[in-house]
């Protein structure tokens, strides 16, 4: 599974991609302009994003909850097919 779309940051695009590396859905990498920025990993406390400094200054909360909710809404549309 992974999702693509174009993020803007000012005056810039840049694509970004989220990969799924777990094959159950538990594990998702993120690329931001081809640049590895960190992985999404499912414990079993809840979803925790570990990022790549200093990447992970460079996401808010509200970012990382809005890349979340995707890669959710994917593992929900995978389990319902």
């Amino acid at each position: 599974m992974q999702i693509e779309l174009t993020g803007v940051y000012g005056d810039e695009r840049k694509k970004v991609l989220l990969t799924n590396h777990s094959g159950g859905g538990s594990n998702w990498h993120l690329y931001i302009g081809g640049y590895y920025y960190g992985a999404f990993n499912e414990m079993l406390t809840g979803w925790t994003f570990y990022g790549n400094d200093p990447a992970e200054a460079q996401l808010t909360t509200d970012d990382r909850q809005i890349l979340l909710d995707m890669i959710l809404e994917c593992i929900n549309e995978e389990s319902r097919d």
